[in-house]
């Protein structure tokens, strides 16, 4: 007589597999964990309780013709697997225009998507909406309770406003919102509404804003009541800043730019406890701006001595082509003794992490002096720490490029 294990005990063997390591770049392929699809062949009962998992995640990253040949097999031969499909990466080329009917007919099966990333690929041309409305991707939103959605590669007004009808068909759901810009447009007020709407996101408590070109559009028509988390980084050396309508329940900021870069415009209300800010060095720049930097976006806060947790990353490649890595003289870190003192003195700060990450050649190690930076450190910091008032930790960071 043959013994079965109980679906129960099944369950949570199959629970225990663990998916790939998700990869923060939202344009990486996707690959369902190969031990997974061994176990669904095992059995019928064993492919039901893996095959939610296996076709909960799906990436389209090809050209139309192979969106076309993969969307094909789940609108013609198995329709059933879409009901699986909680989240969606999407991207169009050019010939998106040519895709037949039945394809917004097989997106329109995907009501359970709660997480979509939509990537415009920097070659295409079709602009995201009219690609989107092909699709049928424009009226598939609105019928979603959609939790999570990114915005990648995108190329929209100055403003934002065109991104505007994408956040306003989902603003009641949407908890987690990252925008990726990599080109913004003065399309001209004439092509703008003279007023308009404020797109209220209610449920929104994670907000991403990364800008890769020259300027940040503003977008300055959302609004978030209850935003938690914050992270908003500039690339380029234009004007910049946060959304104005951010809420003062603001609980982390994250702020990354390189040093050169003009100190972001922070409005007049939030008051996060913890802040981060992550600042890009280049080979040939002083430690000493990255320093004056930090000093000076924390001076543009409205409330600085709300912070209590207070991360420090400065990032730079002096490792590639030098034989031993650079690190900070004493005189800078009692530059940034200068711009943080205040905050424990007088306010809430009562931790503070640096990370100093170097990126070098692949294969190549560099010996760090952590003792040696460390002791810079607390010399620089020693009226503090000496109060006992916080504490300062550094992380020394050899990254290979």
């Amino acid at each position: 007589m043959t013994s079965r294990l109980p679906v129960e005990l099944v369950r949570e063997i199959l629970a225990s597999i663990e998916d790939p390591e998700d990869d923060d770049d939202l344009t990486a392929t996707y690959t369902v964990s190969p031990i997974l699809i061994a176990c669904s062949l095992v059995c019928h009962a064993w492919n039901d309780i893996c095959r939610p998992r296996i076709f909960s995640k799906i990436v389209i990253n090809q050209d139309t013709a192979g969106l076309l040949d993969r969307l094909s097999f789940l609108h013609f031969t198995a329709p059933y697997l879409t009901r699986y499909i909680v989240c969606l990466h999407l991207w169009w080329d050019d010939d998106v225009a040519l895709a037949p009917p039945w394809v917004s007919d097989c997106f329109a099966h995907m009501r359970n998507l709660t997480s979509l990333c939509l990537i415009w690929d920097p070659s295409t041309t079709v602009a995201a909406h009219i690609a989107l409305s092909t699709l049928g991707i424009m009226s598939l939103i609105p019928e979603l309770c959609l939790k999570e959605l990114a915005l990648v590669g995108w190329r929209v007004d100055e403003d934002g406003s065109d991104i505007l009808p994408f956040l306003s068909a989902c603003s009641t759901s949407l908890d987690e919102l990252v925008i990726v810009i990599t080109h913004t447009f003065d399309h001209g007020a004439l092509l703008r509404p003279a007023d308009p709407s404020i797109i209220r996101l209610e449920a929104l408590r994670e907000l991403v804003v990364i800008g890769k070109g020259d300027r940040l559009p503003r977008i300055d028509a959302i609004e978030c009541p209850n935003l938690r988390s914050l992270t908003i980084e500039h690339l380029g050396d234009g004007p910049w800043g946060i959304p104005p309508k951010i809420s003062d329940k603001l609980v982390d900021l994250t702020v990354t730019a390189p040093c050169s870069s003009l100190i972001p415009e922070l409005g007049q209300r939030i008051r996060p406890s913890e802040l981060k800010l992550e600042v890009q060095k280049e080979s040939d720049e002083a430690y000493r701006s990255a320093m004056v930097w930090i000093r000076d976006c924390i001076a543009r806060l409205p409330f600085p001595c709300a912070i209590r947790e207070l991360v420090i990353e400065i990032a730079n490649e002096e490792g590639k082509d030098l034989d031993a890595l650079d690190y900070p003289s004493l005189a800078d870190y009692e530059e940034l003794y200068r711009a943080v003192r205040s905050l424990a003195q007088h306010g809430a700060l009562r931790n503070m992490d640096v990370t100093l990450k170097t990126y070098v050649a692949s294969g190549k190690v560099y010996e760090d002096d952590h003792e040696g930076e460390a002791a810079k450190l607390d010399e620089a910091f020693g009226p503090l720490l000496r109060t006992g008032k916080m504490t300062v930790n550094l992380t020394l960071d050899q990254t290979q490029d």
